[in-house]
């Protein structure tokens, strides 16, 4: 896990980093804290109201807490004490995992399509969504550097690296992540595919076994803030766009697109990929390929605007 990897060297390097969670260590890759320093990892029990209270307490005591839980459990049990950090301007970083019909066969209860949401309409809160593991290493390391409340969503499956045309790492040694600033992966003048979190890969390798050339790539990864003028330039080049993301359609990314163009009065043909109801177990794929944003359902997409 890139989060626990980049977690765990950053308490060697700050004293002040506490991890906290809920009854999930394993799962959301905490332990590495512990392995540094026992005292700073807090085991909450199944209570996240607690956890994200405590968390939002102990940053007002100049500590840097990061609680991990589910996407589903931090987005809805919790959001209640995660409005009192907002409205408090505390500093809690809340690091959410298993996001997204990403999470597979846990089944619909687990499965955060609307997290987002959840917080999208606090005013001190910043959401962000890395694309692979080197992105997360940069996003973690940013969010524990600067004082305020974070919200940061990622799936449970494994998420390639993702590269540029030449093979080498797009997000690499020389990568700084920038909040409200969306990433060109692959440039084009025919269509723009904007995706966000593990969808970019599965663009990317529909894109390839399509073998079609100048559909521009754009990577989301953060939501607030949000960056309408990338977007909004590709869009008036190419005058045709897919947004691809694992959460509901209505309030994810599609919705921050829709929302740009409303704002701007410029106009596009758009599909919208990603989840429309719920949905049952299954694997990751099943499930993508089942709501239509898998790479089959995303080569689709591309045939019928190109």
């Amino acid at each position: 896990s890139a989060y626990g990897k980049a977690l765990g060297d950053l308490a060697k390097l700050n004293k002040n980093i506490v991890a906290l969670t809920a009854d999930l260590e394993g799962s959301v890759k905490t332990g590495s804290v512990k392995e540094t320093d026992p005292a700073r990892h807090i085991e909450c029990g199944i209570a996240e109201q607690h956890m994200v209270s405590c968390a939002g307490g102990m940053s007002v005591d100049d500590f840097v807490p990061f609680c991990s839980t589910f996407g589903a459990f931090m987005s809805s049990r919790a959001k209640d004490q995660a409005r009192v950090n907002d409205i408090n301007h505390a500093n809690v970083k809340m690091v959410a995992t298993h996001c997204g019909l990403s999470v597979g066969e846990d089944g619909p209860t687990h499965q955060a399509i609307d997290d987002i949401s959840s917080f999208a309409g606090f005013f001190n809160t910043q959401i962000f969504e890395p694309a692979d593991p080197n992105q997360t290493d940069r996003i973690i390391r940013y969010v524990a550097k600067t004082n305020g409340n974070f919200y940061v969503r990622m799936g449970r499956a494994k998420t390639p690296t993702i590269t540029k045309t030449d093979g080498t790492p797009f997000y690499d040694t020389n990568y700084t992540f920038t909040p409200g600033q969306a990433d060109i992966i692959r440039a084009g003048d025919k269509l723009t595919i904007m995706t966000a979190g593990p969808m970019l890969a599965f663009a990317l390798k529909a894109i390839s076994e399509l073998g079609i050339d100048g559909i521009e790539v754009i990577a989301v990864s953060s939501f607030t803030p949000f960056d309408n003028q990338t977007i909004l330039s590709s869009l008036k080049k190419t005058g045709k766009g897919i947004t691809i993301h694992d959460h509901n359609i209505h309030t994810g990314l599609a919705s921050y697109v829709s929302q740009a163009l409303a704002q701007s009065q410029q106009t596009a043909q758009i599909i919208n990929l990603g989840v429309a109801h719920y949905q049952l177990s299954g694997t990751e794929t099943e499930l993508y390929d089942k709501a239509g944003m898998g790479v089959e359902g995303i080569k689709r997409a591309i045939s019928e605007l190109l």
